[in-house]
C-alpha cells in the first residue's frame, strides 16, 4: 500500500533527524540533513520491492495523481526522490507549475511541489521561479522557491534579478535572494550597490536594512550609520531600531543612535 511506503518515509526522515539534532544550527545543515535523510529511505525496501519499483507499482495500479495526492497529505519533509523522478516522467515541470499554481491546495503541499523542481534547472523554470517569488503572497512559498532558486546557477539566477534591478523594478524578495545566496562572495559588493541603491527609495527601508545585515558587507554599516545619522530626527523609532538591529547583526556599533529609542531597552 503507498501509504505504508510514505508512513516509512517519515519513520526514516525522523531517525536521521533525531541522530543529527545537536549537529544542525544552521539552515545549510538543516538541508544536509535533510538531503541525507531522503537519500537513506531510497535504499529500504518495501515489501521486498525498491522504494521506486514499490510507487511505480502504486501508481500503475491509483493512477499519478492519487499516490501524489497521498504522498503530499502523509510525508512530512517533501516528497521521496523517486516519486519525484517519476512525477518529472509522468507530468513534466509544467504539470507541476500547474499544481504549485493551484491555490486550492494546502500551502505545505505547494512548498513540496516547488521543492521537486530542485535539481531540475532549465531557462524556463529559473523564470518562473524568480516570477512567482515576485508575485505569491506566502512567505513559506516566497522562502521554498527562493531555497529552489539557490541551488540552481549563481551566475544565471545573478544576471535575471540584475536585470530586473537595473529596470527599476526592485524587489525586496529577489535582493534577499542575492543577498542569501552572495553573502561574502566576489559578488557581495556587487549586491550591497543594488540593495544601497533599492534602500534609498524604498518604502520599508528596515527591511532593506536587514536584508543589508544577511549579506554581511561591512560597507553597509558605514552607509546605514551615515542615513541615521542625516535622517535621525525625521524618522521614526521602529525605523530606527530596524536599521540599528541590521547595524548591530553586521557587528557595528548603533549604540549612539539607541538614545533615540529611550523605550525600546534592547535590540536583537
Amino acid at each position: 500500500m503507498t501509504d505504508k511506503l510514505f508512513i516509512r518515509y517519515n519513520k526514516v526522515m525522523q531517525k536521521v533527524f533525531e541522530k543529527a539534532m545537536d549537529e544542525v544550527t544552521t539552515k545549510e545543515q538543516y538541508f544536509s540533513v535533510i538531503t541525507r535523510a531522503r537519500e537513506q529511505f531510497e535504499k529500504e525496501t518495501i515489501d521486498g520491492l525498491s522504494v521506486e519499483r514499490s510507487l511505480r507499482n502504486d501508481i500503475e495500479k491509483e493512477g499519478i495523481d492519487n499516490v501524489l495526492d497521498m504522498a503530499l497529505t502523509v510525508c512530512d519533509m517533501y516528497l521521496p526522490y523517486s516519486l519525484i523522478t517519476i512525477l518529472h516522467e509522468s507530468i513534466g515541470t509544467e504539470g507541476i507549475k500547474h499544481k504549485i499554481l493551484d491555490e486550492t491546495r494546502p500551502e505545505a503541499e505547494r512548498a513540496s511541489l516547488i521543492n521537486a523542481l530542485a535539481g531540475y534547472e532549465t531557462e524556463d523554470i529559473t523564470t518562473f521561479l524568480i516570477g512567482y517569488i515576485t508575485t505569491v503572497h506566502s512567505d513559506l512559498l516566497k522562502e521554498e522557491a527562493s531555497d529552489v532558486l539557490a541551488t540552481f546557477n549563481k551566475d544565471t539566477v545573478y544576471s535575471r534579478i540584475s536585470d530586473i534591478m537595473s529596470k527599476n523594478r526592485g524587489n525586496e524578495d529577489l535582493l534577499s535572494v542575492l543577498a542569501s545566496m552572495f553573502r561574502q562572495s566576489d559578488k557581495s559588493d556587487s549586491v550591497y550597490r543594488m540593495l544601497r541603491e533599492h534602500f534609498l527609495s524604498a518604502e520599508d527601508k528596515g527591511l532593506v536594512a536587514n536584508i543589508m545585515a544577511d549579506l554581511d558587507n561591512a560597507k553597509a554599516v558605514v552607509f546605514l550609520r551615515g542615513y541615521l545619522s542625516r535622517n535621525i530626527n525625521d524618522i521614526g523609532k521602529s525605523e530606527i531600531a530596524d536599521i540599528c538591529s541590521a547595524i548591530s547583526r553586521m557587528g557595528g556599533n548603533a549604540e549612539d543612535f539607541m538614545k533615540h529609542i529611550p523605550d525600546i531597552a534592547s535590540l536583537p
